[in-house]
């Protein structure tokens, strides 16, 4: 089934019949696609007119991409404790972590032991029932212990897959910490999922940089790597978070930016900006940031959606599908409105965002409007992400146009996790091939909803799990759940050959 979109005015194609099945207005259609797409950039960035000026605009982006992404490697790979080198030396006093923790049970290579009375290089590995795996989330501590505490490079690994690696001094903090992800942020999500097209249970994506003084985030530039892509520069609060302003969202091309002031983590108020160069003369890679002048009326700010209002600004545009993507008549056969690159985009970039309004499974089933709508989809944490009818055409809705790509079984493009600074957690469009401006953006509607689906069932199950048995480890019941689900399907993909075989069996009988 494809999506069928109305005549649009955040879209740059006009006059085409939404209906019309003639192959005159179809071909007239995907090469005005094309048409706009080679051209938009002469139009609208910044007064770029001639081919010199815009080579070199596009090698200094280039250049400030591979440049962003090397240094991100490089803190990726780099052993914290040589980041931190002799920071925290011969210093006294901080915030020690694991205070609440020394009265801990933990068990070290196999006994059970207080944590107060481990030492030397050892892993001391935590219970729900501990204050560090119920108030912290922690699962497991490997380093040197000490009688003062924690000494030297430590890795703490979260009940929920992710891990940090810090250096301690006499049980506090000093230096830069890095932590890590997974691809949708926590681990503990589908294994099967994993050998189709990424390691999704492994976590080797940075989730943030902080330096630490005594303890506590010191009050000096940071970063944090969302899911989808994007990444944020900022000061940290006491907990951590992104706060203050003169802060930094940089999208996934690493020049569209979202420049503003962020409290408690979540962007109160920005303008677009763009990213002009980097200083590498501090600890912590700056980005400069220039405002685009000719676009500070449009601010942006955090919109989470409700179950019935979609965005409070439904018509601000996102400034990087502005650049990125727009709609315009579906090459695809009865399908309405497509969407379609304005520039290329290689295999693994976000193509588009996808936002809507958001409830739980059974909400979306209440509704009728939601239960039956085409544009219904699975998001984070078993939510339901629809596009209500009122804002499927863009004049009533373009801040963001995810929605508008068709369904195609050969697909160039998926659905992934997106956290983004104005939406929150969405879903965004990842080009699973390399594509070239003007080209249709189509995604397999089935592929997402399969996981994300699923993964609404399972929790589901639990608590009915919960509520007849009383179980109340939920990461448990969770992995064991789809293990007990791969395994009951690689049975019946066993014995599919058999089944065949007894179909031609009784074919040739009958």
């Amino acid at each position: 089934m494809q999506k069928k979109g109305g005549d649009t005015s955040c879209r740059l194609a006009s006059g085409y019949g939404r209906r019309s099945s003639a192959m005159a207005w179809k071909i007239l259609g995907v090469g005005a696609a094309v048409f706009m797409a080679l051209t938009y950039n002469s139009r609208e960035e910044g007064g770029i007119n001639s081919p010199v000026q815009k080579i070199e605009e596009q090698f200094k982006v280039l250049q400030i991409k591979a440049q962003l992404e090397a240094w991100f490697d490089l803190m990726r790979e780099t052993p914290v404790l040589r980041l931190v080198g002799k920071t925290g030396n011969g210093e006294k006093g901080g915030i020690r972590m694991f205070e609440n923790c020394i009265a801990d049970i933990v068990v070290v290579a196999e006994n059970t032991v207080k944590l107060i009375d481990v030492q030397g290089d050892a892993k001391a590995e935590f219970g729900d029932d501990s204050f560090c795996g119920n108030a912290l989330g922690i699962a497991s501590i490997e380093g040197v212990w000490d009688i003062g505490g924690l000494d030297g490079s430590v890795n703490i690994t979260y009940s929920d897959g992710r891990y940090m690696e810090a250096v301690f001094r006499r049980g506090v903090i000093w230096g830069i910490v890095k932590t890590f992800r997974c691809l949708y942020g926590p681990c503990n999500v589908w294994e099967e999922e994993a050998t189709v097209n990424h390691d999704i249970a492994v976590p080797k994506y940075l989730e943030s940089l902080i330096e630490y003084r005594a303890g506590r985030p010191a009050s000096r530039p940071a970063w944090w790597f969302p899911v989808g892509g994007g990444a944020i520069f900022c000061r940290p609060d006491s907990d951590g978070l992104p706060d203050g302003e003169g802060c930094s969202y940089i999208y996934p091309d690493r020049t569209t930016v979202l420049v503003g002031e962020w409290v408690s983590g979540r962007m109160r108020v920005a303008v677009e900006g763009k990213l002009e160069n980097l200083d590498n003369n501090e600890k912590m890679l700056k980005p400069e940031i220039q405002e685009i002048q000719e676009r500070l009326d449009r601010e942006y700010g955090y919109d989470l959606s409700s179950s019935t209002v979609i965005s409070s600004d439904p018509l601000l545009e996102d400034p990087f599908e502005q650049k990125t993507v727009y709609v315009a008549e579906s090459a695809l056969e009865n399908a309405g409105e497509g969407l379609f690159l304005r520039r290329d985009l290689a295999s693994g970039d976000l193509a588009a965002l996808y936002n809507g309004v958001r409830m739980s499974e059974s909400e979306a089933r209440i509704r009728k409007d939601d239960r039956r709508s085409p544009y219904r989809i699975h998001g984070w944490n078993s939510d339901v992400l629809n596009i209500p009818t009122s804002s499927q055409d863009t004049e009533t809705y373009c801040a963001t146009l995810g929605h508008k790509a068709n369904h195609a079984k050969k697909a160039n493009s998926e659905y992934r996790y997106v956290h983004h600074p104005r939406f929150g957690e969405i879903v965004g469009l990842f080009m699973l091939e390399d594509a070239v401006a003007g080209q249709e953006v189509v995604v397999d509607y089935g592929y997402i909803e399969k996981f994300m689906a699923t993964e609404a069932g399972i929790n589901m199950m639990l608590e009915a799990a919960q509520a007849m048995s009383g179980i109340t480890n939920k990461n448990e019941f969770k992995m064991e759940m789809k293990r007990t689900i791969g395994y009951v399907r690689d049975k019946v993909n066993d014995l599919k050959p058999f089944l065949n075989t007894f179909k031609m069996a009784r074919n040739f009988m009958s």
